[in-house]
């Protein structure tokens, strides 16, 4: 009982350090779990096929103008 009551005092004296470090840990499982994200412009790209979202649309192939 008293290894236990140890660990016990050592997690209530540390626990912003352990908040931390599973809060930091979370926030990372979460950041990973973000789909990738990419940006493109019509200066280089352009839309060649699109589908119906909604009342908007999305560009679903895109090919390359150049430079």
């Amino acid at each position: 009982m008293k290894k236990i009551a140890l660990f016990g005092e050592i997690v209530r004296d540390t626990w912003p350090i352990w908040l931390t470090v599973f809060g930091g840990a979370l926030w990372l499982l979460w950041l990973h779990s973000l789909p990738p994200t990419v940006v493109l412009d019509a200066k280089h790209w352009e839309c060649t096929m699109a589908v119906p979202d909604g009342i908007n649309t999305r560009c679903t192939e895109y090919n390359y103008k150049g430079k």
